[in-house]
């Protein structure tokens, strides 16, 4: 049994506690348990990417380690990695943000939220719907998708094309991702898609294709 809050704390002091956690907080695998845990010290080093060092807990000496992956000279300030993430985590998370928030290899992982709805005037609007809302826990009636982007073929870019496409189908589209495709209608994907259409989408977050140009 847990206590009322207001027996324990003030909303404003378990804000501060809960920002204190998780700016803070390490994830890590302990005798096979996925756990958190603060630790002192460790949380005091700055972000860097690429990372310079990585840490865990080591099982053999029941510590927290953190291991160097290069020569750091002698005084030389030392870097943690707080992984490769959008820029809003940064600041919601640790409050800075990456000025150029880039990997090496030019992928810039910041993400823009998009929200997506159907169109009532659709005159597939009612089809659409039920199709749109199959597979979904506690959606809104409002029919709204909110779904984070960023500029790289990642899943969520990929969903994004997915409801896209289950957006702006035609009649005989919408008929071939939501019903057991049959010979007539191969014609209406690419010859590249034809061979995977063994069996219908069970909803519209099921629908991949590789992303192209011709997408």
């Amino acid at each position: 049994q847990i206590a009322p809050l207001a027996k324990i704390c003030t909303l404003e002091e378990f804000k501060w506690a809960r920002m204190c956690v998780c700016s803070r907080n390490f994830g890590l695998q302990i005798d096979g348990h996925r756990t958190s845990a603060l630790v002192p010290h460790a949380d005091m080093l700055n972000h860097y990417r690429p990372r310079e060092t990585k840490w865990t807990f080591d099982e053999e000496r029941q510590a927290f380690t953190i291991t160097t992956l290069q020569s750091i000279p002698a005084g030389a300030q030392v870097y943690d990695s707080y992984g490769q993430k959008c820029n809003h985590r940064f600041l919601l998370n640790y409050g800075f943000a990456v000025e150029d928030n880039r990997e090496l290899d030019g992928f810039c992982p910041n993400e823009v939220p998009l929200e997506l709805t159907l169109n009532p005037d659709d005159p597939l609007f009612a089809q659409k719907l039920e199709f749109w809302m199959r597979g979904e826990v506690n959606m809104t009636k409002s029919n709204t998708k909110r779904i984070r982007v960023c500029v790289a073929n990642n899943e969520n870019t990929r969903l994004l094309f997915s409801l896209l496409r289950a957006m702006n189908c035609n009649f005989d589209e919408l008929r071939a991702i939501t019903t057991p495709v049959t010979n007539d209608m191969r014609n209406l994907f690419s010859h590249e898609h034809r061979g995977a259409l063994a069996t219908y989408y069970r909803s519209c977050r099921d629908i991949r294709h590789p992303l192209s140009l011709r997408n």
